[in-house]
């Protein structure tokens, strides 16, 4: 177990470890049934995030984006909003598809902004 050259020593010839009950329970720290070993306790965050994701086939939303992208949060009908506010949208899709998309997602993204730029036209970018 030890390299070569080690060797243990015995304990000195006056030493008597602390046995009290006390410590004997502080010893070994494990839950009888439950995990062993270090477990850091984390907030759940399943319910927070399940309303802060945009519907439809959006990357996740991280919280610090929430602020740019609040608007795919609401769910509205498409149809019934302006040529302008639909244009809108379809842009913060795109650029959300490219700040946290898969590399094959942003590709194809950045592919269809670079085609549709002129459509979009340089004030929706500002």
């Amino acid at each position: 177990m030890f390299p070569e050259g080690y060797k243990v020593l015995p304990p000195p010839a006056g030493y008597v470890p602390i046995r009290t009950p006390a410590r004997k329970l502080t010893a070994t720290p494990t839950p009888l049934g439950g995990m062993t070993g270090f477990h850091m306790q984390t907030e759940d965050r399943t319910m927070k995030s399940v309303n802060d994701q945009p519907s439809g086939n959006l990357p996740f939303l991280k919280p610090d984006d929430i602020q740019y992208f609040d608007k795919l949060l609401v769910v509205v009908d498409e149809s019934t909003l302006s040529p302008e506010e639909q244009k809108e949208r379809k842009i913060m899709k795109l650029l959300l598809k490219i700040k946290n998309g898969t590399p094959p997602m942003r590709k194809a993204t950045l592919r269809q902004i670079t085609d549709k730029a002129r459509e979009f036209g340089a004030r929706s970018f500002v």
